[in-house]
This record gives C-alpha cells, structure tokens and sequence, in this order.
C-alpha cells in the first residue's frame, strides 16, 4: 500500500495478473483492511538514520510478507532470484520475478596459511589439496546477523572418506572444513565438484551442531550432548541458523553459477578442470 495522495514514481513492478480485487480471497482483504497503517515494510530494521532506513526481507519459499503501507521513498535490491505475487490496495495482483544484481560475499576475509606459496605443501601441489591444512577467518552477515567463523580446511579422508574412488565417480575437486565458532568447532562443511556433459556440478552439505568441540590440553571436548540437555544447543544451532546459512550459501552459488561459466569459456580447457 501506498500512502493515500501519494504520485508513483514508477510504475509497480511485475506482469500484471489480475484487476478488481479478482481472485483475493476474505482474508487477503481483511488484512489489507487492518494492516492500511502498517508501516513494518520489511522483516527487520537493520539500521536507521534521519535520512534513511535499511530493512532486511527473507521471504521463504511459499512464505508471504503481510500487508502494509509505503510512507516514504524506498528501492530494494533482490539477493536471489525468485518470482512472488504481489498484492496493491488498488485491488491488483502482480506476477514479480526478481534477479539478482548485486554480489553478496564477506565483509572482511583473512587466509592463514599454514606455509609455502598460497599455502601450498610443497609435496602437494595439486589443485584439489592446496588448501588442506590452511585456515580462513571470515566475517560475514548471515541473515541479519553478523557471524564472525573461522574454516579450518582438512582432507576428506579425515571424515572417512576414501578419496581413491573420487576419481571414478568423476570427482575432480573438493573443499573440506571444520567451522569454528567463538573458539568452538559447531559444524563441517562438504563441497564435492562432479564433472558433467556440460561442465561440472557442486553439491555441498553442512553439518551444524552435530558436536560443539571445544580443544582442552587432554583433547577435543564434544559439549553439544551437555548443551542439548540443558537446552542450550538450539540456542547455539537451530533450524533459523540451518536456514539463514542455506540462504547465504545459495546467494554465493547463484553469483558463482552466473560467472564461472563466463570465465571458463575464456580462459578454461578440459584439462583445467
């Protein structure tokens, strides 16, 4: 909604889908009824000046954000692409399709590396094994919160995994990292890159709270069965943390998706990969 009196400065956005409040169901309206002085235009003020407001919104899949009134100037940039319905008080409905235009990635980045050029064990130069042993202090905003982590990077055989096969399963790179976590490792993190017909493909998990590892003198510490039974461990790592971080993660992706192939085809050969 807009204020009443208030000139559009651009026409709304979105393929127009319907007119005349067709296909809004009694509850849709009543809502734009008790929400025409909502001015909550988003999911959270992230910040705020005399000049000027910041709102965060993460609307789910299939998630909605409720009605409400524009009072002021506003713009807003989409950090994914998606298609939404949108609903105007003027009783129209709008099909919305959103493309990401901005990159989103860490406000501050650090390698530590454990030594040699880049890091590098100079026994193992391979692409693929470069980065075990190195480790990376990021700090990033995770939904509306700023996480301050570090990745400490380690070979997948760590895990158990037996990297003999990679090759025959068309695995041709591979990131592996403990998330640490105010001086606890709270996760780990799996990246596997599988050649395709038509390039490669990334699939990446993330284990969260499964231990919270605390290193002592005797050894790594697992707190996370005393956490869940004080009730502590969802407060450290719940289903809010799992979300927010598949967001971010599917943010840089998208980017990644939208400039690797660009760059491969300019500089990349069949045996880069």
């Amino acid at each position: 909604m807009t204020a009443p009196g208030t000139i559009r400065a651009s026409p709304p956005a979105g393929e127009l889908v319907a007119e005349e409040f067709d296909g809004w169901s009694p509850e849709l309206r009543k809502e734009f009824t008790d929400n025409a002085f909502n001015h909550q235009v988003g999911s959270v003020l992230l910040s705020e000046t005399e000049d000027l407001r910041v709102w965060g919104i993460q609307v789910p899949p299939g998630g909605r954000l409720p009605a409400h009134r524009h009072v002021l100037d506003y713009f807003w940039t989409a950090l994914t692409d998606g298609v939404g319905i949108q609903h105007t008080d003027d009783g129209t409905t709008r099909r919305v399709r959103v493309r990401t235009l901005l990159p989103v990635g860490p406000l501050h980045a650090r390698l530590r590396p454990r030594g040699g050029p880049l890091g590098a064990d100079p026994a193992r130069t391979d692409h693929e094994q470069r980065y075990v042993g190195n480790t990376v202090r990021v700090a990033e905003y995770v939904g509306p919160n700023l996480v301050k982590v570090r990745t400490r990077f380690v070979d997948p055989s760590a895990w158990g995994l037996d990297t003999s096969r990679f090759k025959e399963a068309g695995i041709v790179a591979h990131v592996c990292g403990e998330i640490i976590l105010a001086g606890a490792g709270v996760g780990r993190m799996l990246r596997l890159a599988r050649r395709a017909d038509d390039g490669f493909e990334l699939r990446t998990r993330f284990w969260l709270g499964e231990r919270v590892g605390v290193a002592t003198p005797v050894g790594t510490l697992d707190l996370a069965p005393a956490l869940g039974a004080l009730g502590l461990k969802r407060r450290l790592i719940n289903t809010t943390t799992a979300y927010e971080q598949l967001f971010n993660d599917q943010v840089g992706m998208t980017h990644l998706a939208g400039l690797l192939p660009e760059l491969y085809a300019e500089f990349g050969s069949p045996s880069a990969i």
